[in-house]
């Protein structure tokens, strides 16, 4: 023990230099596992939401498709019921009409009968009027015969008989008719009912309809926000799905020294995709955000270089280049602005930039290499 306490006293700066150069290697690596695993988890995450999602997405139209079929049934009602409406209207116009006829008909008989019951009623008042030189009697006793006595009464009696019977049948006529109306008023009672009972199962009917069509609404309305989570959590398993790709490409070149041969026009249009993308302070997400170093810094590692990941600290980054020979995929670094804070960008050619800008502006592709003098350009592609 004590020869191992004098060996560490010893060499102990080389022990401690050798801790420190272990921990470095290492600590990308594990940083990497730790955020692969994140990435992963992330997108396993979001294909089990995205499956519940479209789970209740079916559901829902599920549900859409047995109101949509109770509406059709429940409006083929509301047509049959209308149709009969329909037919009870007509029943009704002609029933009243009937009614209409009928009266007038009856209006007639009794004017008709009441007619004849006057004329009757003079011809006796006549009869008994003149009854001493007229009557009956007198036609008996001045008949010539019993013959010409019988034809006499018998006349008389068909008078009455005649007159009595005209009478009757007129009070039969009007007695007819008034049963016929009596029978079309309770008739146009029963038609009048089933009217009413109509109306109501109609005003019952296009309330179910309402509610039918009010549920059809409302899953409407849930099967679009259900489809908007379902297209966010496809963004996000997209997402994650470059960043392990990303992760699994760092991985790849982290074994070749100097990365991948790759162009400046190559590095260029990678960066360019994700233009429009956000801009997060301490971001390190292409897709869902980045700072101006962060930015730099992963896209050089999408190509397998491990850069720094400070704006400034790119002035010490590969070698200087002058103004005159930048090429696409050069670095550009930029002194503080105001508040203190660097910036950083890639060179695209034809005097641009492409950067993560700014939290309001987010990656852009727009603005000049010289939109204010750059602190330093440096080159870390060996053949830009």
């Amino acid at each position: 023990m004590k020869k191992l306490n004098i060996f560490f006293r010893k060499h102990k700066k080389l022990i401690a230099l050798f801790l420190v150069a272990t921990f470095l290697v290492s600590l990308p690596y594990a940083a990497e596992r730790v955020y692969g695993t994140s990435a992963q988890d992330k997108k396993e995450e979001a294909e089990e939401n995205l499956k519940d999602v479209e789970d209740q997405m079916n559901d829902i139209k599920d549900k859409q498709e047995e109101v949509e079929g109770e509406i059709k049934d429940v409006r083929k009602k509301l047509s049959s019921l209308m149709t009969k409406q329909n037919e009870l209207k007509s029943e009704i116009s002609g029933t009243q009409a009937e009614i209409e006829q009928t009266q007038a008909e009856l209006e007639v008989a009794r004017v008709d009968a009441q007619e004849q019951y006057e004329a009757m009623k003079i011809r006796i008042k006549f009869m008994y009027e003149n009854s001493s030189n007229d009557s009956m009697w007198t036609a008996i006793f001045e008949s010539d015969g019993i013959a010409d006595m019988l034809n006499r009464v018998e006349y008389i009696s068909t008078i009455y008989k005649a007159d009595r019977e005209l009478t009757e049948q007129y009070k039969a006529t009007v007695a007819q008719i008034e049963e016929k109306e009596e029978l079309l008023l309770v008739k146009m009672d029963e038609l009048l009912m089933k009217q009413e009972t109509f109306l109501g199962q109609q005003m019952e009917i296009e309330s179910m309809i309402a509610s039918l069509e009010d549920a059809q609404n409302e899953f409407a309305a849930q099967l679009a926000s259900a489809k908007k989570q379902a297209e966010a959590y496809k963004k996000t398993i997209k997402e994650q799905e470059e960043i392990i790709r990303q992760q699994q490409a760092g991985n790849s070149n982290s074994s070749y020294p100097g990365g991948k041969n790759v162009s400046g026009e190559t590095l260029v249009n990678y960066a360019l995709q994700f233009v429009g993308n956000p801009y997060v302070w301490g971001g390190n997400s292409l897709t869902k955000g980045c700072d101006c170093s962060g930015f730099v810094h992963q896209v050089y590692k999408y190509f397998g270089y491990n850069l720094v990941r400070y704006s400034l600290s790119f002035l010490y980054e590969g070698v200087p280049v002058s103004k005159d020979e930048m090429k696409p995929g050069d670095i550009v670094v930029y002194p503080r602005n105001s508040e203190g804070i660097g910036h950083v960008a890639i060179y695209i050619g034809n005097g641009k930039i492409v950067e993560a800008q700014s939290t309001k502006a987010g990656i852009t592709s727009n603005r000049p290499v010289f939109y204010k003098e750059p602190l330093g350009i440096r080159r870390v592609l060996p053949n830009p």
